[in-house]
């Protein structure tokens, strides 16, 4: 995305078409449309009309680019997503510390509270989740963090989607307030006549692939002038209605057909696709990104601590239950399918059942377990639209998100591991002692004194599979969702992946085996 070349645009979009791989039809046909400093334009269209795609492209989020044309935007620009994106693991303070640290600028409470005060925020409490806020306090900490940025250029996609009419009244306001002065515009993406009629110099329709000029007005209307927002609004209806039947255009699109749905279907499918090469992407990406995730180390750190959280401490509990209940079994089926005494089978076979088990169990399980728990919170940020929010406030994804909870993963499959090995030993330990009576059973069941080349065997292929249920999990958990039905696919997709890797694994490590 490039600056445009006169200084007087903040943003520049010239005969820009675009099409989805999927669809036959194309969304945008041509479309140009400029923005100058202090002025508000608002574009209105209805469901399939591409008023959000618009703004991935401007905002290079898209993952298909322009068919041909061109988009320049100001380098110091904003997108506000739907319902605000706000980060909801963070507290009203860790959203505005996150932009704030980046941005080198004071962290304390003061500071924060006087950025939201321009969003008349400063009363809210700083230790509030920020999924506790209401729909209208969530839009607001939107703005204020990005507000922080210092942006010359506002973008607001559906700002006012799900608020009931005082509170668009309210969030007009706002963006009056905040844009159309001071050299800062502002773009508003909506479906809403009301918001338009409170902020909008100008109002485009969107329809047909192309924009269609609805109205332009030259004074501002005050937010407690009821009657001259609602005569705004009723120009703003009535030219909707007449230009969309002077064009017999509509404003939405048609429905996908059958054949285009199940293209997509397979189109996607493919995007989820795991390739070895996707493997090793995602551990060369940790390597060249982990000093500068680490540069900020308190957001390194906060990270860190939940995703160990998730994957690790929290499954202790549960992994040591399946240990026990595993070692018991194990000892059960010796007892039962060896024809020798039970007391000469031990001394055979020591603690190696117990170790070669390890590897490939832990992988089953973790994946499972921790593995589906952090791809449905990365899955829920990607649908919920948050790590796009940190992409428009340069926040690198990679350097937040990916590094830590990739390492995340990996220390709490090898603590796991260990933890789960030495739950088998205690449960075969205490079968073998106290139901079979076989004295010294802890001793010979000890891993560490089992056979060693099946030691160094599990010592290799713990930190193995940890690396790649890791990138399993970061792969899956980030890539691109746009559903709720994508985020529970994605689950399956980590579970059904992660198997399929541990299960080639031992596969590999059982040739020279086999081949002997």
């Amino acid at each position: 995305m490039t600056s445009p070349d006169n200084d007087k645009q903040l943003l520049r979009i010239a005969d820009v078409r675009f099409s989805f791989p999927d669809r036959a039809d194309r969304l945008f046909d041509g479309i140009d449309l400029s923005i100058g400093p202090d002025e508000i334009v608002v574009i209105l269209g209805g469901s399939g009309t591409g008023k959000s795609t618009l703004a991935e492209l401007v905002f290079d989020l898209c993952p298909t680019p322009p068919e041909s044309g061109s988009i320049e935007r100001d380098p110091d620009s904003v997108l506000l997503l739907q319902e605000g994106a706000v980060f909801d693991h963070l507290s009203v303070r860790g959203n505005m510390r996150l932009v704030l640290s980046r941005l080198g600028q004071p962290v304390d409470d003061d500071a924060i509270r006087m950025q939201l005060g321009r969003v008349n925020l400063n009363n809210v409490s700083l230790d509030l989740p920020a999924h506790a806020l209401s729909g209208g306090q969530k839009r607001r900490l939107a703005v204020a963090r990005a507000l922080a940025t210092g942006p010359r250029l506002l973008y607001f996609d559906e700002p006012s989607a799900g608020l009931d009419i005082d509170n668009v009244r309210d969030q007009g306001t706002l963006i009056r307030e905040l844009c159309g002065r001071d050299g800062r515009s502002g773009v508003i993406v909506t479906h809403d006549p009301l918001l338009a009629a409170i902020t909008a110099d100008r109002v485009l329709l969107l329809t047909d692939g192309r924009f269609e000029p609805i109205a332009s007005f030259t004074e501002r209307v005050e937010p407690s002038d009821h009657k001259g927002i609602e005569a705004r609004q009723r120009t703003i209806e009535s030219g909707i209605e007449g230009r969309l039947k002077s064009t017999g255009g509509s404003v939405a699109t048609e429905t996908p057909s059958v054949m285009e749905r199940i293209r997509t279907g397979l189109s996607e499918s493919m995007d989820r696709l795991l390739l070895p090469g996707d493997l090793v992407f995602e551990v060369v990406c940790v390597i060249r990104r982990l000093a500068r995730s680490v540069a900020h180390l308190f957001d390194f750190m906060l990270i860190l601590w939940r995703s160990l959280w998730m994957a690790g401490v929290s499954g202790i509990p549960f992994y040591g239950l399946i240990g026990l209940i595993i070692g018991s079994i194990i000892m059960v089926v010796l007892k039962l399918a060896s024809p020798l005494p039970f007391a000469h089978t031990l001394e055979l076979v020591q603690g190696t059942p117990l170790i070669a088990l390890t590897p490939p169990l832990m992988g089953f399980l973790f994946i499972a377990r921790s593995g589906s728990a952090l791809t449905a919170w990365l899955g829920g940020m990607v649908y919920s639209r948050q790590v796009d929010a940190l992409r428009t406030l340069n926040v690198s994804p990679d350097d937040y998100l990916r590094v830590p909870i990739w390492l995340g993963a990996f220390i709490s499959f090898v603590v796991t591991s260990t933890c789960f090995l030495l739950a088998m030993w205690l449960g075969a330990a205490a079968t073998a002692g106290a139901v079979f009576l076989e004295p010294g059973a802890m001793e010979i069941l000890n891993p560490l004194v089992a056979e060693s080349a099946e030691l160094r065997q599990a010592s290799t292929k713990i930190p193995i599979y940890g690396i790649m249920l890791a990138s399993v999990i970061t792969f899956v958990g980030l890539a691109r969702k746009r559903t709720s039905e994508d985020v529970a696919n994605g689950i399956t997709s980590a579970i059904i992946l992660g198997t399929v890797v541990v299960t080639i694994g031992e596969l590999l490590a059982r040739i020279p085996a086999l081949m002997g």
